[in-house]
Formats: C-alpha cells, sequence, structure tokens
C-alpha cells in the first residue's frame, strides 16, 4: 500500500476536485430527495471513496465507486418526476435548486407594512372571520402561487380584510405575500407526504 505524495501540488487537486464533486454530489441527490437517509448514505460513501483512494485501494475505490453511481442512478430514475420540474425551473432561470437567487431585494417599510397587516387581522378577529396570510422568504412560492388567482396589488388593511370577507369569491384559501405586495390570494397548498410527529391540521 503506497500513500498519495502529498507534497505533490497534483495530489492536493485530485483531492479538491474529489471533495468538491462529492459535496455537489450529496447536495444534487439530497436536493432531489429531500431524505436525510439518502444525504447520509451519499455522505458515507463519498468519504468512504476518498478514504480508499488515500489509501491507494484501487479495487475498493473502483467498487465503491460503481456501488455508489448504481445507487445514484436508481434514486434518480425513482424520483424522475421530482427532477423535471427543478430542470424546467433552472433552464427557465427562475431559481437555483428552489432556492431565491441573489438578487437586488425591493426596498419598504416592514413596520409600516406588518401594521397593515396588524390592523387587518385585529378587525377581522373582531368580526370572528379568519385568515391565511404566507409571507415568502427564502424559498420561492412559484408553483404555489399558480393555484390562486394573481393579485399583484400593495399590501392594505382594507384589501385584506375584502379578500377574506365571507361570500367573496377569494375568501377560501391563503393569500401569499412578497414582500409588500400581494402576490396572489385563494392559494391552496399541497398537503405534505412527509411522515409527521403529533397532529396536524391540513
Amino acid at each position: 500500500m503506497t500513500l498519495p505524495d502529498f507534497a505533490s501540488i497534483s495530489t492536493w487537486i485530485d483531492l479538491g476536485l474529489g471533495v468538491l464533486v462529492a459535496a455537489l454530489f450529496t447536495f444534487i441527490l439530497y436536493r432531489i430527495t429531500n431524505r436525510k437517509f439518502v444525504l447520509f448514505y451519499a455522505i458515507l460513501s463519498s468519504l468512504a471513496i476518498i478514504l480508499a483512494w488515500f489509501f491507494s485501494l484501487e479495487l475498493l475505490t473502483t467498487i465503491l465507486t460503481i456501488v455508489l453511481m448504481t445507487s445514484a442512478t436508481v434514486v434518480m430514475f425513482v424520483n424522475i418526476s421530482r427532477i423535471r420540474p427543478l430542470i424546467a425551473s433552472e433552464l427557465k432561470g427562475k431559481t437555483m435548486f428552489g432556492f431565491r437567487p441573489k438578487t437586488t431585494e425591493k426596498i419598504f417599510d416592514r413596520e409600516a407594512m406588518y401594521k397593515k397587516v396588524s390592523d387587518a387581522i385585529l378587525a377581522l378577529s373582531k368580526q370572528k372571520i379568519g385568515a391565511l396570510l404566507t409571507f415568502e422568504k427564502n424559498i420561492l412560492l412559484t408553483d404555489v402561487i399558480k393555484t390562486g388567482t394573481l393579485v399583484n396589488a400593495p399590501v392594505t388593511a382594507e384589501l385584506i380584510m375584502t379578500i377574506f370577507y365571507p361570500g367573496t369569491r377569494l375568501h377560501d384559501g391563503a393569500v401569499v405575500v412578497r414582500g409588500d405586495t400581494i402576490l396572489a390570494a385563494s392559494v391552496y397548498f399541497t398537503p405534505t407526504t412527509k411522515p409527521l410527529t403529533g397532529k396536524y391540521g391540513s
């Protein structure tokens, strides 16, 4: 068994590229499946391959690589329905693996916006009218918005109260707020398929 020559810069380049590829590979698998056990499996497998390479165990490195690649292929095939939307969104340039790209955010008075929302909620509460508002943060809600009706209007207490007033066409469902703008109303969220502990509503 011969250890790599760590005095050689090519050894460090190989090691760095290996770690980078393993990290990227692990992230993509986790992003597709959103399962922790897949994340742990990918991390452990990648570490095992790196260690096998470190100790110059060529046969073991080859076997582990084949096993990992085969497992990844199976995982991607099983989760093909999740991969297609990701690829489509990437090609359209809308998101970066589901996260908001770094852009210049609109500057607005948050306190004033929260005051308007608070006034609306207090008024609705006095009338015993329920309201569901979702504030978009790091994860884009573009797909969720498609289930509702586009509004694209500034946040005001009057508009929120009008939307949730019983009998209006937009009363049912949620309102999605991005910044100080109401993007959509009558939005419905898809129930999660993840196993949950405890009791939750839907």
